[in-house]
């Protein structure tokens, strides 16, 4: 055996070893769920890809700040920023920082809530689903019309041509204030950018954040000023999946991520 061979060999058992406690653990969740839960192959990918989205989009944001206003000149930062090159997603994937409870529930809920409205298109078309929201438009009172526009805009930046999107406005401001750290984190260890720079960035962007502009809000918003009008909750095949939701949560006291898990348990 020649030495390059065995170094190969070497190198090769080091990684599985490794690796080894993470093969079980994923081995013992496929045969071991703790849930009845059952997540299809879409609903994965959904989830998988929003969060890279979500991190990929704090991590460019952040650098944009830092070499725009925080006074960094840091060239990895601006590659960073300008998607020439970026690892945070991979480094805090890798350090198990993104196994976050509050993030995967939220991801849970966001894509079962997709999968539902995929659902509901299935047997009843768009004007038929939106026909109370497009009557909202048009309401006599100004604030009701003002607020159904803003939910259908919002619907329209979480759906792109039938598919889920998620931007950072559609997180909650603590858990976009937990991901913009993790991210600020990663990124200096990536750049090796002054961490006061990163900082002040970071705070920057959540300043600006409003997490009012998220899709669940803008529907809930919607919901209370309809409730001073009439407490009857428009049937689901004229509201709409997120109008719909933000009724029923606003007269339960549940959220609409509660009630989102409802309909995800086995029948």
């Amino acid at each position: 055996m020649t030495g390059s061979y065995r170094n190969e060999l070497i190198s090769l058992a080091k990684s599985a070893g490794r690796k080894s406690t993470s093969v079980s653990a994923d081995l013992a969740a496929l045969l071991f769920p703790k849930s009845d839960v059952i997540f299809n192959d879409r609903m994965l990918s959904n989830i998988r890809q929003s969060m890279f989205n979500l991190i990929s989009e704090i991590e460019t944001e952040l650098c944009r700040i830092a070499t725009n206003g925080a006074g960094a000149t840091n060239q990895a930062l601006l590659e960073i920023g300008n998607a020439a090159s970026g690892g945070s997603f991979d480094l805090l994937n890798d350090a198990g920082l993104l196994q976050d409870r509050d993030l995967l529930n939220f991801l849970f809920a966001r894509t079962q809530e997709h999968e539902l409205q995929a659902q509901m298109s299935r047997t009843r078309s768009p004007e038929q689903l939106d026909a109370a929201l497009l009557e909202h438009l048009d309401h006599h009172e100004p604030m009701i019309a003002e607020a159904a526009m803003g939910l259908v805009v919002a619907r329209s930046k979480a759906v792109i041509n039938g598919q889920m999107y998620l931007t950072v406005a559609q997180l909650p401001a603590e858990l976009t204030h937990k991901l913009a750290w993790k991210v600020v984190a990663a990124v200096e260890k990536l750049s090796g950018a002054n961490p006061e720079h990163l900082a002040i960035a970071a705070n920057e962007m959540l300043a600006e954040h409003d997490e009012g502009d998220s899709l669940q809000n803008k529907a809930l918003r919607l919901a209370q000023l309809l409730a001073k009008e009439s407490t009857e909750i428009t049937p689901l095949e004229k509201s709409g999946l997120n109008l719909f939701l933000a009724q029923i949560a606003l007269g339960s006291g549940l959220s609409v991520d509660q009630l989102v898990g409802f309909t995800s348990e086995p029948k």
